[in-house]
């Protein structure tokens, strides 16, 4: 699964052309994405976690189906982004692959990991603190709800409590509710700082 359709697809093509059976899987009204995937039976899963927002995103669906007992591969973006590869490998994937890493080890990957014998080295500890603080925050924006993200989104664009519950056609005191609970989960105190540590925590993935 990535981050786009033709990226999913582009590797699917390259998994069958090394002899796998290979299918992107895609959000539908049948239920879950993880409940999709498991469904099938797959020796591997490969998780697309390219984008800043969408590898927060990603971190619970590796993190499900690595407890259903299904192995992950996790894409990443960029090699200077250690702080997504231990990441991506907390929430449960036996391995990360970067775009640098190239097609070939792409497949060499997804062929050890399904016959077993795939050896990842020890995650390495962050190199500083900012690192370490990014990488807390990322692991508590990964913890907010569909609709806990869609509200913060609305933060983002600068729309107020009164704002977003008109646009969204809710109770102002269910918009201030979902908001308290973003800022608990996000441990920062104001909307403000919600805003900033979410640019700040995403902002390395969005430049991949």
């Amino acid at each position: 699964m990535g981050a786009h359709i033709a990226v999913a697809e582009a590797l699917c093509t390259v998994l069958e052309r090394a002899g796998y059976r290979a299918n992107p899987v895609f959000p539908s009204s049948a239920g879950t994405l993880a409940a999709q995937v498991a469904a099938s039976s797959p020796d591997v899963v490969v998780v697309g976690s390219e984008g800043g927002d969408l590898a927060i995103e990603r971190m619970p669906l590796i993190a499900e189906l690595a407890a259903a007992g299904i192995s992950v591969v996790g894409l990443a973006g960029s090699r200077d982004d250690p702080v997504r590869r231990r990441l991506i490998r907390r929430a449960g994937a036996i391995a990360v692959v970067e775009h640098a890493d190239g097609l070939a080890h792409f497949v060499d990957v997804v062929d050890a990991v399904s016959r077993g014998t795939f050896q990842e080295s020890p995650l390495p500890e962050p190199e500083t603190s900012g690192d370490e603080e990014r990488e807390r925050y990322v692991t508590n924006l990964a913890r907010l709800t569909p609709r806990e993200r869609e509200v913060l989104e609305h933060l983002r664009l600068g729309h107020t409590v009164d704002e977003i519950a008109r646009r969204d056609h809710v109770a102002r005191s269910t918009v201030r509710g979902q908001v308290a609970s973003v800022l608990r989960k996000l441990d920062v105190s104001t909307q403000l700082a919600a805003v900033a540590v979410t640019h700040w925590a995403t902002q390395r993935g969005a430049e991949d």
